[in-house]
């Protein structure tokens, strides 16, 4: 499962960031640029080989824009904005007849009459090169020590953040089937069922605070919370389990996002397919957190991971330890 795109609000919301972005630098013929990248597609076209889906261009430069301002150390803020930016400008549209990549890039900006230094020509030029691959034309270029740092950080974070060019996790394919299930409740005592699955895919690992921020921005409102943290927080790194509470229905909405930017239909397990998966080994992490599952009678509940174990209802959930798959059929 892949995005396919990204809603219109997320495209907003990139946009506005990199022109305001872009602004900031004060370069003579930004404002040529920033019209060729509206009407030519910049916000909502994909890279020609890494972030596949509409809108992956926006993403991509945004990301390395924003891991090169971290790492800039004392390069200008405005040659790293510019560089991390527009190194893939090539991918607009309208513009294939020009040869290269970096080189394609570098002629659209000229052409668009945008100053820049040598030292970002330079850059954006060879931002698929490592310094001993660029030739020799750029040689003086290169020996100056910040050009070459300026070059290296857009080269490596370009690299770097093509790898990631899925933030959906791995699924799993469960073939259906009949299944005994057990759970127990407090107020019903230990059950045992027989219950008939559909097949299904599931996420292999819990989900992470990354696809969390990925679909749903990263403004902290909007996070799932909880008032049992841990002193000191929890981690959340994009790499790290997403645990805590949905605040004000934000659960629907994330599936709704999702659901839109894949095609595909995509909810939480339910308690028998999650069993299912992880009888047939099928999941990773499947004893480290309480997950949130869909009980098909009583709607959600956080469940304990070893069968068996009880079904809690979610005014007794401790949110901390409680993480969250997901399943599409």
């Amino acid at each position: 499962m892949k995005i396919k795109k990204l809603l219109r609000e997320q495209r907003a919301e990139h946009k506005r960031q990199i022109v305001e972005l872009l602004k900031s630098t004060n370069r003579k013929g930004i404002d040529r640029v920033l019209k060729c990248m509206e009407d030519n597609g910049f916000y909502t076209v994909q890279p020609h080989d890494h972030h596949k889906y509409a809108g992956g261009l926006a993403v991509h430069a945004l990301s390395v824009c924003k891991k090169a301002l971290e790492q800039r150390g004392t390069l200008p803020q405005a040659s790293v904005i510019l560089c991390a930016i527009l190194h893939d400008f090539c991918d607009i549209e309208g513009f294939g007849h020009l040869q290269g990549h970096g080189r394609r890039s570098l002629a659209i900006l000229n052409v668009l009459g945008l100053e820049l230094t040598d030292a970002e020509k330079c850059a954006i030029r060879n931002h698929m090169r490592y310094a001993s691959q660029v030739g020799e034309s750029w040689g003086a270029v290169m020996s100056v020590e910040s050009n070459k740092q300026l070059h290296e950080l857009i080269r490596y974070w370009n690299k770097n953040n093509a790898k990631h060019d899925n933030p959906l996790p791995k699924m799993v394919e469960v073939p259906g089937g009949t299944y005994t299930v057990k759970f127990d409740e407090a107020y019903r005592g230990l059950l045992s069922e027989k219950v008939c699955v559909k097949p299904f895919q599931i996420t292999e690992s819990l989900i992470t605070w990354g696809l969390w921020r990925f679909v749903m921005g990263s403004d902290s409102k909007v996070e799932p919370v909880s008032d049992t943290y841990p002193e000191g927080g929890i981690d959340k790194r994009n790499r790290a389990v997403l645990v805590g509470g949905f605040i004000d229905g934000m659960e629907k909405e994330f599936l709704r996002r999702l659901r839109k930017m894949t095609g595909k239909k995509i909810t939480f397990p339910t308690y028998a397919q999650r069993q299912s998966a992880m009888k047939m080994g099928l999941l990773k992490d499947a004893n480290d957190k309480e997950e949130l599952l869909c009980h098909r009678d009583y709607g959600i509940f956080a469940g304990k991971n070893e069968i068996g174990s009880a079904i809690t209802q979610q005014c007794g959930i401790c949110w901390d330890q409680v993480g969250y798959r997901l399943v599409t059929t």
